[in-house]
C-alpha cells in the first residue's frame, strides 16, 4: 500500500543540507538565499520538502532522532514580527494558514500528496513503489528512488544526489564537493559539510542544543504542548501544538 507523505514541521536551529535552495534578488542588487518555512511534507528517510519551496534533508531525522512533528492535529508558529502561521488538520485536509496570504491547503491521500499554494505555486507528490515523484510548478520536478541502503535524489539538470546509511553514519554525496557526513554518538548528532560547515546536536532531558559556525548557536525546548527555539540575536520562536 502506497504511504501517505504528511504535513510536517521541522522547527527553526535544527541543521538542515540543502538540496534545493531557492534563492532570490535583495534590494542591493545580491543574490541571498530565501527563508526557510518550518511546515511542508516529510518525505520520508530525513527528506524534507518545505512550503517556502526547498528540499533539504534532516540529518538528525535521517538517523532516526526526533526533529520537530508529523503527528499532530494543529499549531501555531509564533516568531519575530508577524510571521505567525496557523496549522489545522481535518482528517486528511491541512490548511496552513501563513503570514499575508501565504496560505497553503494540503491534501494528503496515500501516494498522492497535493499542495495548493498561492498563485501558480501547486505540487504533487507521487508513489510507485520504491520512487517518489515531486511534480513542482513549470519544470522542476525531482525523483527520489530507494534502494536498501541507498536513496538518490535526482534533480533537473546536473543537481543528482546520493544518501547512503551504514549504521549511525549517513554519507551525503552532492553535485560537485557539496559532500556531507553525519554521524551519531551517544547524545550527539554531528554534521560536516564543505568548508568549516560542521554542526553539532546534543540532546538532554527535552533540551537539543545545537552548536554551528560561528555564533550560529541554538536552543530548543521540548515539552509534550510546546517547542520554544532560542536562536542568535533575536531569532526567538515558539510552536503550540495541539
Amino acid at each position: 500500500m502506497d504511504v501517505v507523505r504528511r504535513t510536517s514541521i521541522l522547527p527553526h536551529g535544527f541543521p538542515r543540507i540543502d538540496v534545493l535552495r531557492k534563492t532570490e534578488i535583495d534590494p542591493n542588487g545580491n543574490q541571498v538565499p530565501v527563508d526557510y518555512s518550518q511546515t511542508g511534507i516529510d518525505l520520508g528517510d530525513g527528506i524534507f520538502y518545505d512550503l517556502a519551496g526547498h528540499i533539504s534533508i534532516s540529518p538528525d531525522r535521517a538517523l532516526g532522532e526526533s526533529a520537530g512533528r508529523s503527528d499532530f492535529g494543529g499549531a501555531h508558529l509564533d516568531g519575530p514580527g508577524w510571521t505567525d502561521t496557523h496549522v489545522s488538520r481535518s482528517g486528511s485536509n491541512v490548511l496552513v494558514d501563513g503570514p499575508g496570504w501565504n496560505d497553503h491547503r494540503i491534501s494528503e491521500r496515500p501516494g498522492d500528496t497535493r499542495i495548493d499554494g498561492p498563485g501558480w505555486d501547486d505540487l504533487r507528490i507521487r508513489e510507485s513503489g520504491n520512487t517518489t515523484v515531486i511534480d513542482g510548478p513549470g519544470w522542476n520536478d525531482w525523483r527520489i528512488t530507494r534502494e536498501e541502503n541507498c536513496i538518490t535524489i535526482d534533480g533537473p539538470g546536473w543537481n543528482d544526489w546520493r544518501m547512503t546509511r551504514d549504521g549511525n553514519t549517513l554519507t551525503v554525496d552532492g553535485p560537485g564537493w557539496n559532500d556531507w557526513r553525519a554521524s551519531k554518538k551517544g547524545d550527539t548528532v554531528e554534521v560536516a559539510g564543505p568548508g568549516w560547515q560542521t554542526v553539532r546536536v546534543t540532546r538532554r532531558e527535552g533540551e537539543a542544543r545545537v552548536d554551528g559556525p560561528g555564533w550560529n548557536d541554538w536552543l530548543i525546548r521540548e515539552s509534550e504542548n510546546k517547542t520554544l527555539i532560542n536562536g542568535p540575536g533575536w531569532n526567538n520562536y515558539s510552536i503550540d501544538w495541539s
